[in-house]
């Protein structure tokens, strides 16, 4: 009997010590609680096992608010950072409304023939007025890292011939086209949304010659073009940028972009998100 006391007191206390197990907490964001063994985790769910039955099961992350451990810490649940970027980008629609600052397009233009591959007629052009660059962007999600948009932006400027009177000044406008693809590169904040992009496109410009004062009288003074013997033209327009967008809701945001070549070397302005499906 002496013998097989400790036995029994080891069965006793193994089985008190098995009922009084301190298991893992889930909180549920609906308030609800749930006792389980938690023995894996991702990023987007949650594993274990719960008495009675000790099945297998899984539950997303999204819908816990709390994990409370057995150790006894508590781990608030936060969005998974990868998961949240790849729902705020595919699938969705961000329209951008901006306006920017480009240079005078009283410069050379013919420069490297690159970004303004066309000549001026003369090199006495000076720039009297500008408008800002005015533009808009769609951009559409395709997934968590990479979009796809359209851009159009317009700007005019009014420039003088200094070879000739004051009172002969052209107008030039330039409506840009253009393709652009986006590389998304935040993951630590979902309400921030910075990127790197290229824009490919035409811009059309007009050159207007403007008759004012004495020379609407006078067919033999006229304005020259301000480009070389034509009065429009069609220019391959190219752009390396950098954007961040910062949301200060769910559907709107504000947004910042720098970049190297045409239409503009920094536009501000507003974002607007609109979810056309959801992300997975």
């Amino acid at each position: 009997m002496k013998k097989l006391l400790p036995g029994i007191l080891l069965i006793v206390f193994g089985f008190s010590f098995c009922n009084g197990q301190v298991f893992d907490t889930l909180v549920f964001k609906a308030g609800t609680k749930l006792a389980v063994k938690i023995f894996y985790i991702d990023k987007q769910r949650i594993y274990f096992t719960a008495p009675p039955g000790r099945e297998k099961e899984s539950v997303t992350k999204d819908q816990l608010d709390t994990v409370i451990y057995a150790k006894g810490f508590t781990d608030p649940i936060l969005p998974d950072y990868d998961s949240t970027i790849n729902q705020r980008q595919k699938g969705n629609l961000i329209i951008n409304f901006g306006i920017g600052y480009s240079p005078e397009f009283d410069g050379d233009v013919g420069f490297g023939g690159l970004f303004f591959p066309i000549q001026r007629n003369s090199e006495y052009f000076s720039c009297y007025s500008i408008t800002p660059n005015v533009g808009i962007t769609a951009d559409y999600g395709l997934n968590r890292k990479w979009s796809f948009g359209l851009a159009a932006s317009y700007q005019s400027e009014i420039v003088r011939d200094n070879d000739y009177s004051l009172l002969n000044p052209n107008k030039l406008t330039r409506t840009n086209w253009a393709l652009r693809l986006l590389k998304h590169l935040s993951k630590r904040n979902p309400n921030i949304d910075d990127y790197i992009g290229l824009r490919v496109g035409y811009s059309y410009w007009i050159d207007k010659p403007i008759l004012t004062g004495e020379n609407q009288y006078s067919s033999g003074v006229v304005p020259p073009f301000y480009f070389i013997d034509k009065p429009n033209a069609f220019v391959p327009s190219f752009q390396v940028l950098y954007g961040l967008r910062g949301y200060i809701s769910s559907s709107m945001g504000i947004h910042f972009e720098i970049g190297i070549g045409s239409p503009y070397l920094a536009e501000g302005g507003l974002s607007f998100r609109f979810k056309t499906r959801k992300g997975k």
